[in-house]
C-alpha cells in the first residue's frame, strides 16, 4: 500500500469487509491513523448527517430522520448517502475506508471516483472471540461512536449496548452479500 501512495498520500480509498464482530471497525481505525484518510461508516452516516445536518441536502437529511425513525435502512438509501458521503471535499482530498458493508448490490461503485483502491475481507475470526467482541460492544446514543467495555472503555461517556448485539448474529445476509460483492468487484 505504502508504495501506491507515493506523491500521492492523500487518496487511498479502502473498502472493508467482514462479518459482525470481525473488527472492521478496529482496522478501519488503524488505516485511518496510519493514512490520514476519512472514515465513513455506513451503519453511522445517517445519525451522523441528522446531527450534523448544516452542509447536507434537505432530502438527506429527511430520508435520515424517517429511517432512523423507522429503524429501518433500505439499500437505495445506503447507497444514495453513502454516493453523497464520498463525494464530499474530505474524501475527495484526503481518500476514505469505508466500514459498515455489505450492501446487498455493488452498484455504489459504478464510478471512477468512488471505486475502491484496495478491498480488504477480513474472516477466520474464532466464533467465541466474535461473541467476546459482540458482547462487550457499546455505543453512545447520541454519536453512534461505538466502544468496547475492554478494549476501548467509554470512560464517563454514556453508552448502551447496541440492540442488535443483544441477539445471536445472523451471518447468512452477511454470507449471501458477501459472495454478491465478491463476484462484481
Amino acid at each position: 500500500v505504502k508504495a501506491k501512495l507515493d506523491g500521492k498520500p492523500n487518496q487511498l480509498k479502502v473498502l472493508v469487509l467482514g462479518a459482525p464482530g470481525s473488527g472492521k471497525t478496529t482496522q478501519c481505525e488503524r488505516i485511518v491513523d496510519t493514512f490520514r484518510v476519512v472514515r465513513v461508516n455506513v451503519e453511522e452516516l445517517p445519525f451522523e448527517i441528522v446531527n450534523d445536518a448544516s452542509n447536507v441536502p434537505k432530502e438527506l437529511v429527511e430520508e435520515s430522520q424517517s429511517s432512523i425513525k423507522k429503524n429501518s435502512f433500505s439499500n437505495e438509501f445506503q447507497i444514495k448517502i453513502l454516493k453523497w458521503r464520498l463525494n464530499q471535499q474530505d474524501c475527495l482530498e484526503r481518500g476514505w475506508v469505508v466500514d459498515g458493508f455489505p450492501l446487498k448490490d455493488v452498484r455504489i461503485f459504478d464510478t471512477e471516483a468512488i471505486f475502491p483502491d484496495y478491498v480488504i475481507e477480513l474472516h477466520g475470526v474464532d466464533d467465541k472471540i466474535v461473541k467476546e467482541r459482540i458482547d462487550g460492544r457499546r455505543m453512545n446514543p447520541d454519536t453512534h461512536k461505538i466502544f468496547h467495555v475492554r478494549h476501548n472503555p467509554p470512560g464517563d461517556i454514556k453508552v448502551v449496548q447496541i440492540p442488535k448485539d443483544k441477539q445471536v448474529p445472523n451471518l447468512a445476509p452477511y454470507e449471501q452479500n458477501i459472495t454478491t460483492i465478491r463476484n462484481e468487484l
